[in-house]
């Protein structure tokens, strides 16, 4: 059912006979609901009667909080200090400081463009001191992966090979190394061994063991060498002279680090596979100069 709302003026009984005379002039406070009471069927509540106690009390500590937010404001304002977009005053003890608070607020948590700033409340400690900021980290991985060891299979070179090929500056290795002109053309003319230098390999781990027909043709047994690698000095001889010569792998190559009996003069060797599969000895010069022997398997 629908409510009803009935308009009551109200009159005491000394004005009564004022309404006879001016009606209008008493029946206004009325019509401006200054007297008059709403009420609904049902409704126990009057609009227009004094407010309760309760009421009274939440309309004068709101009126207060309003003055109180006011004097603070005026307060700020007389002190001089601006507060910009992303920063708030914090007072403390010591006096009042402007802590900034744009630093802690993730970008993807603001609004887009032409929305109001973000804001971002603070609490003090119980000494005054604003909080440390807590920045937000990205969450880390639960566990890192550990760096796996690549240890290379080390090569064996057991087998026959035959000298198909040679790569770099032959005749200037030879010279760095302090051999002759007429040592020089003689092995120029022999093509540094192609067709001639034959390697053989018998290999178990680190224990190796090489034969080599070397490039020249006076030298008519071949040169035999018996090594563990990285133990020890090993001496034999090769088409520049008789070396002295350490062992160690470095990586996927076997690596001799040797020097010329005679003169001292020192040599790197280095034994490896190519990417073809071809066996290589790689010779660095005391000068750098670097040259390669390229052997294929022999069938």
């Amino acid at each position: 059912m629908a409510s009803k709302s009935i308009s009551v003026c109200v009159f005491s009984m000394e004005s009564w006979w004022q309404i006879a005379l001016c009606p209008s002039s008493l029946l206004a406070p009325c019509l401006q609901g200054t007297s008059r009471h709403d009420f609904a069927s049902g409704d126990q509540s009057f609009v227009g009667l004094p407010p309760s106690g309760e009421q009274q009390e939440e309309e004068e500590e709101e009126e207060e909080k309003e003055e109180y937010e006011q004097q603070e404001l005026e307060k700020s304002e007389s002190s001089g200090v601006g507060v910009g977009v992303g920063e708030e005053t914090v007072s403390t003890s010591a006096g009042s400081s402007v802590v900034d608070t744009t630093a802690a607020v993730p970008s993807d948590a603001c609004s887009a463009e032409g929305a109001s700033p973000c804001s971002v409340s603070r609490d003090l400690s119980t000494h005054g001191q604003p909080p440390q900021r807590v920045e937000s980290m990205a969450e880390q991985p639960v566990a890192e992966k550990a760096e796996e060891e690549v240890s290379s299979e080390k090569p064996n070179f057991s087998g026959t090979w035959d000298l198909v090929r040679t790569e770099g500056d032959l005749d200037r290795l030879l010279s760095d190394m302090g051999q002759g002109w007429l040592i020089r053309n003689g092995a120029k003319a022999l093509k540094y061994g192609i067709g001639r230098v034959v390697v053989d390999c018998q290999q178990d781990g680190d224990d190796l063991k090489f034969s080599k027909v070397l490039c020249d043709p006076r030298n008519l047994s071949k040169s035999h060498v018996h090594i563990t690698v990285g133990k020890g000095t090993v001496s034999f001889l090769d088409d520049i002279g008789r070396l002295a010569s350490t062992s160690r792998w470095d990586g996927n190559s076997l690596r001799f680090d040797a020097k010329l009996e005679s003169s001292g003069l020192s040599v790197t060797l280095l034994m490896y596979f190519d990417n073809k599969g071809n066996f290589v000895e790689e010779m660095i010069s005391c000068k750098g100069t670097v040259a390669k022997y390229v052997f294929d398997r022999r069938v």
